[in-house]
Order: C-alpha cells, then structure tokens, then sequence
C-alpha cells in the first residue's frame, strides 16, 4: 500500500481504518515498508483517536524526513517471523 501523507509532529504516520482493513485488519498490524525509500519494520499502535505508524528517528535521518514533511511510505504487512532481543537496551 502506497501513502503520501504529512509526518506527524512525533514522527507518526496516520493510518485510517480502511487502511488497516487492506493491511489485514486490527491496531497492532506487524509491518515492513519504506518512507521515502528507507526501510522501516514496525507494529501499528493507538494512542487515543490516534492510529498509526511510529517511525523512528533513525529511520526519520536515514529517509531525510522531520515532521511536517510530506513522505512517500510503502508499507505491507510483516509476515516474517519475530523475535524478542533478550539483551537490555542502552
């Protein structure tokens, strides 16, 4: 599914119901795609009113994207497999 929205002031990238119908349906919908042809993977979230995608700031720097920008997002649903990293994060 291809997306051209604006970038969410918190890197967020706004997802409509009928959106995540095409996506498989559900809140949480386990993703893969690109924002302006950098890759991401990601789970969908609901804060609130809100449902949509976070996108990291890493991923923000690698596509060259900051919020109120206009971005091209591919984004499919993620069928591979998933892990937990049992390391601590720093």
């Amino acid at each position: 599914m291809r997306l051209q929205v604006l970038l969410g002031p918190n890197g967020q990238v706004p997802l409509t119901y009928e959106q995540r119908e095409k996506l498989g349906g559900g809140v949480r919908i386990p993703l893969t795609g690109t924002i302006n042809g950098a890759p991401f993977r990601t789970t969908s979230f609901r804060l609130g009113d809100f449902t949509g995608i976070a996108v990291p700031k890493e991923v923000q720097r690698a596509a060259g994207v900051s919020a109120g920008d206009e971005v091209d997002v591919e984004v499919r649903r993620d069928t591979a497999p998933r892990a937990v990293d049992p390391s601590p994060r720093s």
